[in-house]
């Protein structure tokens, strides 16, 4: 985000004009653009007042992220910005899912739900090829309110990975449905429509 000065602090934001734009003003009231002839804007104008000058876009989002936070900006992206910030939120919802812990039952029959992240599995992982690839007698993971440990077979350790990538596999094929939805979207509302 750029930093720019506070110097719209206390400023009436109703209408803001972007890089002395001779045509349209974005009207705070509705939250886009509107024209310069537009009456209540020639109603606003009338009464002394004018509009905030601001050098760009970029400005304008990120006095409106400020000053006035519950304005939608989506109109003041283009299709391609609104497809790509898309694709990040869908990507983040995509690695939330494949990290998340994952209930798991054993082949004793207990059942409870394990840490799943990258770094608890590769700890296990680097723990087990150091002893040649076997789980050790008195193998467990601690499930994940930090307390309970449950014994692990190599069996059930197989089995948690095979549902691990199991889980995964089907979140990379939604997410892969997702992302071609969005780069195949023609409109922002479609592109802010697909979502995880």
């Amino acid at each position: 985000m750029l930093n720019i000065p506070n110097q719209y602090d206390g400023v009436s934001l109703d209408y803001i004009n972007i890089g002395n734009s001779a045509t349209q003003v974005f009207a705070l009231p509705s939250g886009g653009f509107v024209s310069i002839s537009d009456a209540a804007y020639l109603t606003w104008v009338a009464s002394g007042n004018r509009p905030v000058p601001i050098d760009s876009n970029t400005s304008l989002i990120e006095v409106l992220t400020r000053q006035a936070p519950n304005v939608p900006l989506w109109n003041l992206y283009t299709l391609p910005q609104v497809q790509s910030i898309q694709k990040q939120a869908i990507q983040a919802d995509f690695q939330a899912t494949i990290t998340a812990p994952l209930t798991f039952t054993t082949a004793a029959g207990v059942t409870n739900t394990f840490p799943a992240d990258p770094e608890t599995i590769s700890l296990h992982v680097e723990m087990i090829t150091s002893l040649g690839g076997l789980v050790p007698a008195g193998f467990y993971l601690v499930a994940v309110d930090g307390v309970t440990q449950v014994a692990f077979t190599g069996t059930d350790w197989t089995n948690f990975r095979t549902a691990m990538g199991n889980r995964g596999w089907a979140a990379k094929q939604h997410l892969d449905v997702l992302i071609s939805q969005v780069n195949s979207a023609t409109t922002i509302d479609a592109v802010k429509s697909v979502a995880w």
